[in-house]
Formats: C-alpha cells, sequence, structure tokens
C-alpha cells in the first residue's frame, strides 16, 4: 500500500510563508502553506492565521534535521476537504 498523503519539512522547496504559495520559507519564518511531497492526494496544508502558525527551522536543535516546530496551543495547518480523501482501504 503507498501512502496517499506525505508533508516534507525537510524540503524547503514544498513550504511557503504565503497561503499563495509565492513566498519561499525561510528559517525561522512561519508556515503558512505546505504542498505535498508525495502519496495520490495533492491538497495542500495551509494556515491564514499568522499566530497559528509553525514555524520552519532549518536545523532543528534537538534532532539536527529540518522541522516544523508547533507551540503546543495554537498551531496547526489545515486541510480542505477534497473527494479524493474517500478512500476504501
Amino acid at each position: 500500500m503507498s501512502l496517499l498523503w506525505t508533508l516534507d519539512s525537510s524540503d524547503p522547496s514544498k513550504l511557503f510563508a504565503d497561503t499563495a504559495k509565492t513566498t519561499p520559507i525561510t528559517d525561522g519564518g512561519g508556515v503558512a502553506a505546505v504542498v505535498p511531497a508525495g502519496g495520490s492526494i495533492t491538497t495542500d496544508a495551509l494556515q491564514s492565521t499568522a499566530g497559528s502558525r509553525p514555524t520552519y527551522r532549518a536545523n532543528y536543535s534537538s534532532s539536527g534535521y529540518p522541522a516544523l516546530e508547533h507551540d503546543g496551543t495554537a498551531d496547526y495547518l489545515s486541510i480542505a476537504h477534497s473527494s479524493d480523501w474517500n478512500v476504501s482501504i
């Protein structure tokens, strides 16, 4: 079975600082949009509220790898409903 949807923080070309996906993300910036890295579903993950965006860390302190850092209370990305999500296993 293949993955349906994959988000990959190690590929900054898939991460954006705006929901229009025109401004590339930079280290320490708030992530407004993530384009799926793979899978059969191509729905983007978005966050239009600046204060609720996870932070992109190019070199996350505990692992040394790129990561999205969530504050544990209000940071999240939303995925719009799509008929593509109606799958049977």
